[in-house]
């Protein structure tokens, strides 16, 4: 991985110096072929919803603060038609004590952009060779239910 401001010159894509004047950092991931880019995703986990940005981490964060950290959450950003995306908070084995109003309480503190669906449960993380939970495989799942 490397940190890069890459430049059309007419011909191809082209490596640029790194400058300060109006530039920011995307955390988009790319491939970079020969001359082209192909856009893989984002390295953190921000997505747009209603045409704002979203944290999905810190609202991770903030629901997993209510157990402590002692109950684990994901929060999936899954496809919707009117919204081009819906929130929901995903929890393994079984539904935390009190997990649907602490979403409800949660919920009363955001902008509406940013609320969270009903909680689902999932039997058993999907995980990657590296023991991490597989978000993709995670997000495939709760969308087929």
């Amino acid at each position: 991985m490397f940190e890069a401001y890459l430049a059309a010159d007419g011909t191809g894509i082209r490596r640029d110096e790194i400058r300060s004047d109006g530039w920011f950092a995307t955390t988009d991931l790319v491939e970079l072929g020969e001359g082209t880019l192909r856009f893989l995703g984002r390295s953190d986990r921000v997505v747009k919803v209603l045409g704002e940005l979203v944290n999905l981490a810190n609202l991770e964060s903030r629901l997993m603060g209510a157990w402590d950290g002692r109950v684990e959450c994901r929060v999936l950003a899954l496809e919707d038609a009117r919204s081009g995306r819906q929130l929901v908070p995903v929890f393994e084995a079984c539904m935390p004590d009190g997990a649907g109003e602490t979403v409800r309480r949660l919920n009363a503190s955001l902008p509406g952009y940013s609320r969270l669906k009903e909680p689902r449960v999932i039997p058993k993380w999907p995980r990657t060779p590296l023991g991490k939970i597989d978000l993709k495989a995670l997000e495939e799942c709760i969308a087929d239910r």
